[in-house]
């Protein structure tokens, strides 16, 4: 399928590390749902997801708008480098958490990664 880019899109996609031919593979094999309308002229839109990728296109589906990895699929996470006051503040932040219990509640969310 054959999809033209936006100028906006071309920079939403260098941005987030998409590739051209994933755009092209959402239209062709990924699922297809009504977008938000466009807010300046009203215009219907397509939303496209397909291997962890988002893509907006215009009405005719050959036109891009925009593009962003989906939430949570891990395009989005940079690597970062620890520092050591890095590490000396989160074995600090581990040591209040296992002396003072009183810190954890039902709304505390742990990551391991």
């Amino acid at each position: 399928a054959t999809i033209l880019s936006s100028p906006h899109g071309r920079l939403r996609r260098a941005q987030r590390a998409i590739d051209k031919r994933d755009l092209q593979a959402a239209v062709r094999h990924g699922t297809k749902e009504y977008g938000f309308p466009s807010p300046t002229t009203g215009e219907i839109r397509y939303k496209f997801t397909f291997a962890d990728v988002v893509f907006i296109t215009d009405s005719t589906c050959k036109r891009e708008i925009t593009s962003w990895p989906a939430p949570g699929a891990g395009l989005d996470a940079h690597l970062v480098s620890t520092t050591p006051e890095m590490r000396t503040a989160h074995k600090a932040a581990c040591e209040r958490n296992r002396l003072l219990l009183s810190v954890w509640t039902s709304h505390t969310v742990v990551v391991v990664d």
